[in-house]
């Protein structure tokens, strides 16, 4: 037997003898011995160059299987849910794999934007292990539309025509496309007109609108995700009328001339009129004017001819057309037509209220034409007659230039002017319009004086309001104070002195507060009465405690810088030539020199600095009073050097009363007649307006003057108590 056969034999019978020689086989464990579940990562948002992936309805991650970790991997992938943690029983769950390596898993089936949590997982037979989460929102799905805005033909009074440009599709199917219309800004209830085109670009004409009517659009795109929208865009209807491109005079003889216009547009409907109109009247003429009908050439082309034309006269022109949405004219301003003249042609401008000033008015106009010659001399006339001509009143102001200007001076209050502008040729002078003026009335009635019936009354302006103070009853003194209010035209009754005087000197100190020095009592006697009257407390008060050694009546005084310096005025039948100040700091008395004539009831005014006095009364003894109309003036500064100035010219006994406006010196004499002095030439003028009807010369003693405003106020407390307001400025 061969050998090999026999190992064989021996094998098999071995064999048998282990096979029947076993008792039972043990139970043995098919796990595999410390394995784990696998280790998987998160790569996307977590490593460089591994970005998410997201649709409206996907969510693409990438992870890596680093790790079996004993046991093979039979899947990996991603799970999701709305909540966080997700895991594969409980959410929903994508295989993408098995085994190790980096990998890429979709979420899929997902709503539009809606926040998911997502992360990788991995699976081997000892479990599931997951990797980091993200929360990823999927995106709307929608695109982007611009809205395209319409251009000035697209846009008519009943329609528009709009549209938008598709920029990004969006991610579904693009379902309708259109445009919302509104009325107000900002609706989000705003009417949605559908496009039928199929094209990124859609345009179509939305009809049935109002004319010149704001309406404001936006073009809007529906896809599988909804509706997406462009910007507002603000959008508004013409009135539908013709539109005129351009509008020239073509040529002009002296009678008529010749024009002609181009539509741009005809508007919405045919042009059924069109033609010129003017008036030498209305400047901004229309149809119910003069007008030449003509025939519309070429769909655009209006010429015409304006025939009858006066000369010298201008005219105002516009071309119109009429359509069925209306009348529309000319753009810009119409054209001034003059024809040819041989004289000149020249224009009065309007003159306003606002270009009177100070009895002189401030005239303009307009050489138009200067006819068939050149022009040698220009102005204004003016007179009180309608049609003034040069022979009247004359100023030539002709410097070569087409604008004519000037300031006529010398008008005098309450009078109506007639102003015309002229031009000279070396044929003939032409004329403009005439032009009408009132001046303001020099005189005007105020509010009665309101209070009691005195004579030899004080008065004074303090802080803008006018006061009158005491005076004599009769028998006696008044303690009596008004203020006068020119803003509202009212007296007022203000708290009333301790003591009751005549003939005090009554003048402020300074915004705060007046003085009133001496006077008459009761008895008629000379007073050393020192008080002060509070324009804010509306109080008196007592100054020195009245053992004052001053006694004066009928003194005048200014204050400067918080003194007070008083001029003349009488004790015991004796007239004071001292000049006294009274120190506001200090409350004290000093002499400060001798005036060079002893006056009663100066004048006392400062004008630029310089202190005026005078013209006061010189005696009142029982041959009557005497009276003075010399003036002195000193530096405010100085009060110790006094040069004598003009004497007023007046024929009447003297002067009652003075003030100053608009560094003038004015003063009313004892005829009532108004004078005014003028320092810059030391000269003294009349003025030409007599007081004598407004007030008597029977009581001149209860006559007051005061100036507020560049006006003068004067009144009277006896009788009619007249009060009225003078306007020197046009007393001319």
């Amino acid at each position: 037997m061969n050998k090999y056969l026999r190992y064989i034999l021996l094998l098999i019978g071995t064999s048998s003898l282990i096979v029947t020689s076993c008792v039972e086989d043990p139970e043995m464990s098919t796990d595999i011995r410390n394995a784990s579940a696998p280790e998987v990562i998160l790569l996307t948002g977590v490593e460089e160059g591994y970005d998410i992936q997201k649709t409206a309805t996907t969510i693409t991650i990438e992870g890596e299987v680093l790790s079996a970790n004993g046991a093979p991997v039979e899947s990996y992938g991603v799970c999701w849910g709305t909540e966080s943690n997700p895991t594969i029983e409980a959410g929903d769950t994508v295989i993408s794999g098995k085994g190790l390596g980096k990998f890429s898993a979709t979420a899929i089936s997902l709503e539009s934007d809606q926040e998911y949590y997502i992360r990788p997982y991995a699976t081997n037979m000892k479990g599931t292990s997951y990797g980091d989460e993200l929360l990823v929102s999927t995106t709307n799905g929608l695109g982007v539309v611009r809205t395209l805005l319409p251009t000035e033909k697209d846009i008519k009074a009943t329609s528009i025509t709009c549209g938008g440009k598709i920029v990004d599709a969006g991610e579904g199917d693009i379902e309708e496309r259109g445009v919302l219309l509104t009325t107000q800004k900002e609706d989000e209830n705003a009417h949605e007109y559908p496009c039928t085109m199929e094209t990124d670009s859609f345009y179509l004409e939305i009809t049935g609108l109002k004319p010149l009517t704001t309406y404001y659009i936006r073009a809007y795109v529906k896809n599988t995700f909804g509706r997406f929208v462009g910007d507002w865009q603000t959008v508004k209807t013409t009135d539908g009328k013709p539109v005129f491109s351009s509008f020239r005079m073509l040529s002009k003889d002296y009678t008529s001339a010749d024009f002609t216009a181009i539509l741009k547009s005809q508007g919405d409907s045919d042009v059924k009129a069109c033609g010129f109109c003017y008036s030498d009247v209305n400047e901004i003429p229309s149809l119910d004017d003069n007008k030449v009908a003509c025939e519309l050439q070429k769909d655009s082309v209006i010429i015409g001819k304006l025939e009858g034309l006066k000369q010298q006269t201008r005219y105002y022109v516009r071309a119109f057309a009429e359509n069925s949405f209306g009348i529309s004219y000319s753009a810009g301003d119409p054209i001034v037509l003059i024809v040819k003249s041989q004289a000149p042609t020249v224009t009065t401008t309007d003159i306003k209220e606002t270009d009177l000033s100070a009895g002189s008015v401030s005239v303009s106009g307009i050489i138009q034409d200067k006819g068939e010659s050149d022009i040698i001399d220009a102005g204004f006339c003016w007179s009180t007659k309608t049609e003034p001509t040069i022979a009247d009143n004359k100023l030539s102001v002709y410097q070569g230039d087409s604008l004519i200007s000037g300031v006529i001076t010398g008008l005098k209050g309450g009078n109506t002017y007639y102003v015309r502008a002229y031009a000279t040729n070396a044929a003939v002078t032409s004329y403009g319009e005439t032009r009408e003026i009132k001046t303001p009335n020099i005189i005007e009635t105020l509010a009665k004086y309101a209070g009691e019936n005195v004579t030899e009354a004080s008065s004074c302006v303090g802080n803008g309001v006018g006061y009158v103070f005491g005076g004599d009853l009769g028998g006696t003194r008044s303690k009596e104070l008004y203020a006068y209010n020119w803003e509202t035209d009212t007296w007022q009754n203000k708290a009333s002195a301790k003591v009751g005087v005549k003939g005090s000197a009554f003048f402020p100190l300074n915004s705060f507060s007046i003085l009133s020095l001496g006077g008459k009592d009761d008895q008629d006697a000379v007073s050393n009465a020192f008080y002060y009257y509070s324009v804010q407390r509306n109080e008196w008060k007592i100054l020195g405690q009245n053992d004052s050694p001053i006694y004066l009546y009928d003194a005048a005084g200014i204050s400067i810088d918080n003194d007070a310096y008083y001029f003349g005025g009488s004790a015991n039948d004796t007239i004071n030539s001292k000049i006294l100040k009274f120190s506001g700091r200090t409350e004290s008395w000093t002499e400060v020199g001798t005036f060079p004539e002893k006056q009663l009831g100066s004048v006392v005014e400062e004008i630029n600095e310089t202190v005026y006095v005078g013209l006061g009364m010189t005696g009142t003894g029982l041959s009557g009073v005497s009276y003075s109309k010399r003036l002195w003036s000193s530096a405010s500064s100085d009060m110790l050097s006094w040069k004598e100035k003009a004497s007023c010219p007046t024929e009447a006994q003297g002067i009652i009363c003075g003030t100053s406006v608009g560094g003038k010196l004015y003063a009313l004499d004892t005829n009532l007649s108004m004078w005014v002095y003028d320092p810059t030439n030391d000269t003294w003028t009349k003025k030409n307006t007599s007081f004598v009807s407004t007030f008597s010369t029977d009581n001149l003693n209860s006559l007051f003057m005061f100036s507020m405003n560049s006006y003068i106020y004067i009144g009277m407390t006896t009788g009619s108590k007249t009060f009225i307001k003078y306007d020197p400025q046009w007393d001319n």
